[in-house]
C-alpha cells in the first residue's frame, strides 16, 4: 500500500469513528428527549453533527476509492 493510500485509509478510519460517535450521540439525544427548546436545540445540533460527519466520511471514502483505482491502473501499467 502506498504512503498516500495509507494516509487516506487512516483518515477514513478516523472519519468512520467520528460518524459512529455522532450517530451514537444522536441516538442518546433522541432517547433523552422530553420536549422543549433545549431538547430541540440538542436534537438539531446532533443531526447537524451526524450530517457533517457523514459528508466528511463520504468525501474521504471517494478519495480513498479514487486512490485505489489509480494504484490499480499503475499496477496494470507496470505489468503490461
Amino acid at each position: 500500500m502506498s504512503p498516500k493510500l495509507q494516509e487516506i485509509a487512516s483518515r477514513l478510519r478516523d472519519a468512520q469513528l467520528r460518524l459512529e460517535l455522532a450517530r451514537n450521540y444522536l441516538k442518546e439525544v433522541i432517547s433523552d428527549r422530553v420536549g422543549g427548546i433545549d431538547e430541540a436545540d440538542a436534537y438539531r445540533q446532533a443531526v447537524n453533527a451526524e450530517t457533517s460527519a457523514l459528508r466528511n466520511y463520504a468525501k474521504i471514502l471517494r478519495e480513498y476509492e479514487e486512490c485505489l483505482k489509480q494504484q490499480e491502473q499503475r499496477s496494470k501499467g507496470q505489468g503490461a
